[in-house]
């Protein structure tokens, strides 16, 4: 069923054996089908816009720790990189899928042991390297493209607080010009526009899953006026906070 916006606090992946869903990363929509593996990196905002009927599949969820603890090499900003990867082979897929069932075994027989790890790691080390030149939906990655990621790295720490576009482009050594026109190029949107669109996705979280006032939502998004916080909203999503909350 659709999930609302949320922040993922671990790294997820699902495999598609069945069906498909239509899955969010920040403003960026996936259709995920059969045969295709998606990756989550954590501290993400993602939603769940569909799900088919005859959805068949495994769902994983790890934090960065239990791959660094169980290789030093492995970064996990690999997964960052990657989103969204398609299996190019039956016999990939059909090894991937004997990976997670055994590991789902190992898993429900002794919990999360030194030898789930293992076999995590090398299911991930494995889906990594078969698919290196299958990535769905992605450009190959340029300087615009990294320079964007970074900007959204940057923004993810401070977009409660700061939301002035000169303030990025002079922490990431361009002019505000530049980081528009490179955001522009990648997102199709603006640094401002991402910066709304990304505030406006952190109040909806909010929103769903805090009890706190409207009022209260709006000072810790750091609005000064509750008032101006509701316009914010409505511009965004056609509602005021109170029937978004009503509704959801």
């Amino acid at each position: 069923m659709p999930l609302p916006y949320h922040r993922k606090l671990v790294n997820d992946f699902i495999i598609i054996n069945n069906g498909y869903c239509i899955r969010t990363i920040g403003d960026n929509s996936y259709k995920i089908e059969k045969g295709q593996i998606f990756f989550y990196p954590q501290n993400q905002i993602t939603s769940t816009k569909f799900i088919s009927e005859d959805f068949d599949g495994y769902y994983v969820h790890f934090n960065d720790n239990i791959l660094l603890v169980t290789c030093t090499i492995f970064l996990p900003s690999k997964l960052a990189q990657l989103p969204n990867l398609i299996v190019s082979t039956n016999a990939q897929f059909e090894f991937i899928n004997q990976l997670l069932n055994n590991l789902y075994l190992e898993y429900t027989q002794g919990g999360l042991s030194s030898l789930v790890k293992s076999m995590l790691l090398l299911l991930i080390e494995y889906i990594l390297e078969k698919n290196q030149q299958t990535l769905i939906g992605l450009p190959n990655i340029n300087r615009s493209q990294l320079l964007v990621n970074a900007f959204k790295e940057l923004h993810n720490e401070h977009q409660s607080q700061l939301r002035s576009v000169s303030y990025y482009a002079e922490k990431l050594n361009v002019s505000v010009n530049h980081l528009n026109k490179c955001t522009k190029n990648v997102e199709n949107k603006t640094a401002t526009e991402l910066i709304q669109s990304h505030l406006f996705m952190e109040a909806s979280i909010l929103l769903n899953q805090s009890s706190n006032s409207i009022a209260q939502i709006a000072q810790n998004l750091g609005f000064e006026d509750a008032n101006y916080f509701s316009k914010f909203f409505r511009k965004m999503s056609g509602q005021y906070p109170s029937e978004y909350r009503k509704n959801d």
